[in-house]
């Protein structure tokens, strides 16, 4: 696969879970263009972490990194 398709493959991914997560436990930090994306769960989702959503992912063999971002 060349390397622009693969870019359009993970712009098109990004557009598709951004679209796809309005009605999901997710709010998106970053903005649209990029094939990647920031996004936290929204207060209310206590049940789970995003480490945990990280851990599931990778099971399936996606790698989607969890970080704490400092409270400001």
């Amino acid at each position: 696969m060349r390397v622009t398709a693969v870019q359009q493959t993970c712009q098109d991914i990004a557009c598709t879970v951004r679209r796809d997560r309005q009605d999901g436990p997710f709010e998106l930090l970053s903005e649209a263009g990029l094939p990647v994306f920031a996004f936290k769960l929204r207060d209310d989702i206590t049940g789970y972490s995003v480490f945990d959503l990280s851990e599931r992912l990778r099971m399936r063999g996606w790698q989607v990194p969890a970080y704490t971002f400092p409270l400001t």
